[in-house]
């Protein structure tokens, strides 16, 4: 429907863990990777702030 709208093209988006393409996978992969690190440090770091300020 977004392709008919025009919103996203027609050709060259895969998607999420259905495109049998190794180079997507492996591209996915990398960037799930990243965003939950950069996630768990934040957390990290809101877990010793608190802990820093309760003492």
């Amino acid at each position: 429907m977004a392709v008919n709208l025009g919103l996203f093209p027609p050709t060259g988006v895969t998607l999420p863990f259905v495109s049998s393409g190794g180079s997507s996978i492996m591209s996915l992969m990398i960037g799930y990777g990243l965003v939950f690190a950069i996630l768990i440090e934040k957390e990290e770091e809101n877990k010793a702030s608190e802990t820093h300020e309760k003492t």
